[in-house]
């Protein structure tokens, strides 16, 4: 099983969170694991799983 990678982003930035979507429709990647880019709420975050491909990718 491969690793898994995760970014915290703060519940009240929602800037980066809209973003990572459009990054995602304008270089036609696949950085988020889950259907949408909001996460698991964790406290004051949000938790998003990203692919290992967002990783390794210099526009990420």
């Amino acid at each position: 099983m491969g690793n898994k990678y995760y970014i915290m982003v703060d519940k009240d930035n929602r800037d980066i969170r809209r973003e990572l979507r459009k990054g995602m429709e304008e270089e036609n990647k696949d950085w988020i694991i889950s259907s949408s880019a909001t996460g698991i709420r964790k406290g004051h975050s949000y938790v998003i799983a990203v692919s290992e491909q967002a990783v390794n990718d210099e526009k990420f």
